[in-house]
């Protein structure tokens, strides 16, 4: 992890606050009503993302109700970072989520 402390810690403090400010006044809820391509939803729970498991089963595809097609998978624990903590089964996830999207429009 101490990659990403690194890559973070140069961005000015000044532009990493006008950057969380804006993100959290944004309610990304509502614009998954709006996308209508294929999505995938990954989640895993944190120190900090108590939920994260339940926004990405259950609460994210619910709102995705135009997308054509979408899939789910959870993590145990990583948080912000499961791409990182469970880096294969991501990676696999990902592929299969593409591969079945691409079956779909064959």
């Amino acid at each position: 992890m101490d990659w990403c402390t690194k890559e973070l810690m140069k961005t000015p403090a000044w532009i990493s606050f006008a950057i969380y400010s804006d993100m959290i006044m944004q309610n990304g809820y509502e614009l998954l009503k709006k996308i209508d391509v294929p999505m995938v939803f990954f989640g895993a729970d944190g120190k900090v993302t108590a939920n994260g498991k339940d926004l990405a089963s259950k609460w994210y595809p619910e709102a995705a109700v135009n997308a054509p097609y979408k899939e789910s998978y959870t993590f145990e624990h990583g948080g912000h970072v499961f791409f990182h903590c469970h880096a294969e089964e991501f990676n696999k996830k990902l592929l299969q989520f593409v591969e079945n999207v691409d079956m779909r429009t064959k």
